[in-house]
């Protein structure tokens, strides 16, 4: 009927007005992802203080970026007496007693807080040799508890057995090192051989 046609021909018109709404939205833009900008956000910074600990440092203090190595360090001066053998954390070996954190090179920084680093000395002491009636190389030996690398001489004597090196009436290691220097506070340590006659029945 005639009114049918009109709905018909409204409807039409409407699906029309429909199509060329949405034929007329652009689509979006997409930006690539890797091509994107990102905003670099720097991570906290905290400061790294050297303590020489009897040695002389020319820096104090370096600052640090969380998750990130550490700038270059430098070694303390050279001291008398002394051989330098790295720098450790103070406050990570409080917190791990058992084992002491070397700070190196490539160190990266995972301590939400300050640090201080601190260098470590081995005492080095010269060993002055006592053949006691024995025949050996006498010349002097430099040793310290991390310095131990070239063994004591083994003296000869006739009708003698050596018994070994002794610092009073302590016997010293093969490689000359005594726990007992540091009670002297020596840098000269004299070590005197010990001998056994041997008895021949």
């Amino acid at each position: 009927t005639r009114t049918e046609n009109s709905q018909s021909e409204n409807s039409s018109q409407v699906a029309d007005s429909s199509v060329e709404e949405i034929s007329s939205v652009k689509p979006p833009v997409l930006i690539d992802p890797i091509e994107s900008p990102i905003e670099y956000k720097k991570n906290k910074t905290y400061t790294l203080y050297l303590d020489a600990d009897g040695g002389v440092c020319s820096v104090k203090r370096v600052e640090v970026e969380y998750g990130k190595k550490i700038p270059e360090l430098p070694n303390p001066e050279p001291r008398d007496g002394y051989a330098f053998l790295g720098l450790y954390s103070l406050e990570l070996l409080k917190l791990n007693s058992t084992t002491t954190v070397w700070i190196k090179p490539d160190w990266i920084y995972k301590y939400e807080g300050d640090l201080t680093a601190v260098a470590s000395w081995d005492k080095l002491y010269t060993l002055h040799l006592d053949p006691n009636g024995g025949k050996c190389d006498t010349k002097p030996l430099t040793v310290g508890y991390n310095n131990q690398k070239n063994k004591l001489p083994v003296p000869v004597r006739e009708g003698y057995k050596f018994d070994g090196w002794y610092y009073g009436e302590n016997r010293v290691g093969n490689y000359g090192y005594h726990s007992s220097y540091k009670e002297s506070d020596e840098d000269n340590i004299n070590l005197v051989a010990h001998w056994s006659e041997i008895i021949n029945y």
